[in-house]
């Protein structure tokens, strides 16, 4: 048999229309630099949503895993973006845009700190660690953020300093209520506890908990392994301020909600966004208030309308 080299004038068969479905120059790279518009304005863009910009830009389809890793390195990129912009940038409603507690103002802020965690989920673990207070009209007012492994493993640090003389450690009634239920599956001690905990007096508090000594001993074991001046209202000296949850602490979970999943980059960058906006929207509210020759902050006006003989509108 011989065999004829000769030219075919057909169409080509044994051509894979799946080798055309990828490009070797859009890689993770190119892509970052392409979509870090895209997560600045929408941090938490999903990575089927970056496959088909890719799709509809180029033709082409791109994997998951390079999907994800442009996405990753698109928040580095805004993180690089967000430095610059801090350095350009040295002030932000009164409040210098630095790592610095030092260049903040606090003078109107109730001195009291509540601290919560929200733990995060997807590929990164821990925590993000939340330290609020509270300004003159009982708003919250954001002072640190941090990302930890578990909320008592660094309030126990000595290194912060977060022990007598310089804080005062207590915590929060509604998570020791909901512990002591969870205990004992006993809600009138749990609502117990709670009446005892805001009893501003000590007289009273200690004759309830000898009555709950006789009527439950191990509820009361429970409480009394917890020193008083933790979780007692009348114990504590006047410094929670009448704060006995961490309610406004948690309340800026809302303000937090849809970044726990992303890249720590990604998170870092929406909380600044977040907070920039949090406090422009603030502050814009109170200039208006003193525009329009306010004295005294909405709650504080409003507590002295309600007094008797007194009308400040």
């Amino acid at each position: 048999m011989f065999w004829e080299i000769t030219r075919y004038g057909g169409a080509h068969a044994c051509v894979n229309p799946a080798l055309t479905q990828d490009h070797n120059k859009l890689d993770s790279d190119l892509i970052a630099h392409l979509i870090v518009n895209l997560v600045i304005d929408a941090p938490h863009t999903l990575v089927k949503s970056i496959r088909t910009m890719m799709n509809n830009e180029f033709g082409y389809n791109i994997s998951y895993k390079e999907g994800m890793a442009s996405k990753t390195q698109g928040h580095s990129i805004s993180i690089w973006k967000l430095g610059k912009l801090i350095r350009n940038a040295p002030t932000m409603d009164g409040c210098h845009a630095t790592l610095h507690a030092r260049d903040c103002r606090f003078e109107h802020v109730t001195p009291i700190v509540q601290v919560d965690d929200t733990f995060l989920y997807g590929k990164y673990k821990g925590a993000l660690l939340m330290a609020t207070s509270q300004d003159g009209n009982r708003k919250c007012f954001p002072l640190a953020f941090a990302l930890v492994e578990g909320i008592l493993s660094s309030v126990e640090d000595a290194n912060i300093l977060w022990q007598p003389p310089y804080a005062h450690h207590v915590f929060c009634t509604r998570h020791l209520a909901s512990n002591l239920h969870s205990e004992y599956k006993k809600k009138w001690l749990k609502k117990l506890f709670i009446n005892m905990s805001y009893e501003p007096r000590r007289h009273a508090v200690d004759s309830l908990l000898s009555e709950l000594r006789l009527m439950f001993s191990d509820g009361a074991e429970w409480i009394d392994n917890i020193p008083k001046e933790k979780w007692s209202l009348a114990y504590v000296g006047g410094m929670r301020y009448s704060h006995m949850t961490t309610n406004f602490a948690k309340s800026m979970n809302v303000v937090f909600k849809g970044v726990r999943a992303l890249p720590i980059t990604g998170l870092v960058k929406a909380t600044y966004y977040r907070l920039n906006a949090y406090f422009t929207e603030h502050s814009r509210k109170y200039a208006a208030q003193l525009q329009a020759g306010r004295l005294y902050s909405e709650t504080v006006h409003d507590r002295l309308n309600k007094a008797p003989g007194t009308d400040l509108d």
